[in-house]
């Protein structure tokens, strides 16, 4: 190979490449040869000299995590609902539905901001229009009759209590990622799950409506429509609180407003 004064040659190293130092998956690091070649010295013959190998590290994408969720098929009501109308077109972590995940890109460990329960239907169809739909009655025939007062602290507790009951109903409820193997530090409280197919850590169980390991479980409510479970019983709890401070006000705004038309 003849090479002039100054000139630098970068290349691949293929005794070294095919000794095991090429690129590897899964992140790992491999190895890339440069070749800086020394100048020649000028006389009337260009000669060649070895080049001087630098190894220069190469790091590769990290591996995306996977969700542990059964890897089977579901059957029954959790099912059905959680893939009729559009969702049976959404990608699903076992029967839950997430509508916006996003992937931590120097991790790999996925992030879901807002997703919907296995019994997502009862929660639009009944659970939404029982509060909406009575507050919507009382706004009609009989708010008009009372003090403005009146009218706008419901429609504040109306609207804070739907608040916590959207929160609730899409906040991720504490899914947890696969772990093939358990952790080197602290995992000797880990077990292993038979359906899902993984370690999880303590306190985490299998749902078999929903169909993942969720963190912290406690129980499935159709009302909500999801798991309730470690990140969303704060908000669970403050839905159920307020629920009953609505139903209490409608039934004493009702009870007003028709004493009042009845005089």
């Amino acid at each position: 190979m003849v090479v002039q004064r100054g000139q630098v040659v970068t290349g691949y190293d293929d005794q070294r490449w095919g000794s095991g130092y090429g690129p590897t998956s899964g992140g790992q690091h491999s190895q890339h040869t440069v070749h800086h070649y020394e100048p020649a010295i000028q006389s009337s013959h260009v000669r060649t000299v070895a080049p001087t190998v630098v190894e220069v590290p190469r790091v590769g994408l990290p591996v995306v995590q996977e969700w542990a969720a059964s890897p089977s098929d579901g059957t029954g009501c959790a099912s059905h609902c959680a893939n009729a109308c559009c969702c049976s077109l959404c990608p699903k972590i076992g029967n839950m539905t997430p509508l916006l995940q996003t992937v931590d890109k120097h991790t790999g460990k996925p992030k879901i901001w807002c997703m919907v329960g296995p019994f997502w239907p009862v929660l639009i169809f009944i659970t939404c229009p029982l509060i909406l739909g009575i507050s919507g009655l009382l706004a009609a025939f009989i708010l008009p009759k009372l003090h403005m007062s009146v009218g706008i602290v419901l429609a504040l507790l109306v609207l804070i209590t739907m608040g916590a009951l959207c929160a609730t109903a899409c906040v991720d409820p504490g899914l947890i990622v696969r772990h093939a193997e358990r952790p080197a530090v602290g995992g000797e409280n880990w077990y292993f799950s038979d359906v899902a197919k993984t370690f999880r850590p303590p306190r985490a169980a299998y749902c078999h409506m929903c169909r993942v390991v969720v963190q912290d479980m406690d129980h499935v409510c159709p009302w909500t429509g999801t798991a309730i479970a470690k990140n969303n019983m704060p908000y669970f709890l403050a839905f159920t609180r307020l629920v009953c401070v609505l139903i209490v006000c409608e039934f004493a705004v009702l009870s007003y407003g028709l004493v009042e038309i009845n005089k």
